[in-house]
């Protein structure tokens, strides 16, 4: 079992974790139209995704504690 506190930092830690990609997320997609950059923006969508969604299911067990 994990204790709430823990469940409360980890989702203090994603959602931080999760506005520092948004913010990159801006940058890269000022230069779309570069190949690598491309690649990076696909990438950080993807953690985004994945961080929402661990995101959403600490936020579910913290609010139930």
């Amino acid at each position: 079992m994990v204790f709430p506190s823990i469940d409360l930092l980890l989702y203090k830690i994603l959602t931080s974790l999760l506005e520092e990609l948004q913010a990159s997320l801006h940058l890269h997609i000022e230069n779309l139209f570069n190949i690598p950059h491309l690649q990076i923006l696909i990438g950080i969508l993807v953690c985004c995704l994945t961080l929402e969604k661990l995101k959403k299911s600490l936020f579910l067990k913290v609010s139930n504690c």
